[in-house]
């Protein structure tokens, strides 16, 4: 699955826009372990994929991802908000 931030250099017909909401909670005993940004983005990603490839596409481009900092509900604990979305597209062969 090729996923691009920008246009790909291939003929392709759209699918569908696609997005994904993906949440990291910290790590180790009541969260002292912090947030894994790097393991988060993957995740977010391959949830990205996923739903590309469930409506039959080969590839995501113009693919953005924002992230914030929130709070879980009456916990009050840390957690990672990673927001992925794009446009699916099959490529043309």
């Amino acid at each position: 699955m090729l996923i691009s931030t920008t246009n790909i250099n291939e003929k392709y017909d759209i699918i569908d826009v696609i997005f994904n909401l993906h949440t990291v909670e910290p790590k180790g005993f009541l969260g002292t372990g912090g947030l894994n940004m790097e393991e988060g983005f993957n995740s977010a990603k391959a949830a990205l994929i996923e739903k590309a490839r469930s409506r039959g596409g080969d590839a995501i481009i113009g693919c953005e991802f924002d992230v914030r900092v929130a709070v879980a509900g009456m916990s009050n604990k840390q957690v990672l908000e990673i927001f992925s979305w794009g446009t699916v597209v099959k490529i043309n062969k």
